[in-house]
């Protein structure tokens, strides 16, 4: 899963930075397991698109929790709430991108709750965070841009299917002896078979755009 292999960079990356995690801290980090959790129950007769938002709002709520470890809306790791919608994009699931916005939008909204009501922990990071938001940022523009990369190869490779089927589709239709049509969304012919000559006395090109 990669909610998982992004959890676990965000993990390694925090204990680079703060040090040996406490027991709070390695029993959220426990929970990086969750999204095998949900991969396993992928076999199960559970909708795999609540299984998906699930790991959204998982993915969105470790980025919350680190957050809330290290400064709040200070943090250097909150800029990676900007993934979860990329993650939405890669299941390509209809309306999935705007869940996945608005649970980054929620992970936000309780990151400054909790510092508006003065119960952030105490944070190890080192005063100067400069440094620390800089590879942060970076990091996050780079595991953006591989998703992104990722995300047009799907797109791609759908198209060039589409293209493959819309071929086989025409080579069937040009070599039939009866008339086949295929219609815009409105009902108008786009195309028309070559058997439009023979049964209609029409040119296949003259039924275009007609309904």
């Amino acid at each position: 899963s990669s909610d998982l292999g992004l959890g676990l960079i965000l993990s390694l990356a925090y204990v680079a930075l703060v040090g040996r995690p406490d027991i709070v801290e390695a029993m959220a980090f426990a929970a990086l397991a969750a999204p095998l959790g949900l991969a396993l129950l992928a076999c199960t007769p559970l909708p795999l698109a609540a299984l998906e938002a699930s790991a959204l709002v998982l993915f969105a709520g470790l980025i919350a929790l680190l957050s809330t470890l290290t400064n709040g809306l200070a943090s250097p790791f909150l800029i990676w709430l900007v993934l979860v919608p990329f993650e939405g994009a890669l299941i390509g699931r209809r309306g999935t991108v705007a869940f996945a916005g608005g649970s980054a939008a929620i992970a936000l909204a309780l990151v400054a709750a909790a510092q508006g009501a003065g119960v952030l922990p105490h944070s190890h990071l080192p005063d100067s965070l400069t440094p620390l938001v800089f590879v942060s940022v970076l990091t996050a523009i780079a595991q953006a841009a591989l998703m992104a990369i990722a995300a047009q190869e799907r797109h791609l490779a759908a198209d060039a299917a589409a293209e493959a089927g819309e071929a086989r589709y025409r080579f069937l239709a040009e070599n039939a002896l009866d008339l086949i049509t295929s219609h815009t969304p409105d009902g108008r012919i786009r195309f028309a078979s070559p058997a439009a000559q023979r049964l209609l006395g029409r040119a296949p090109a003259e039924l275009v755009g007609a309904l």
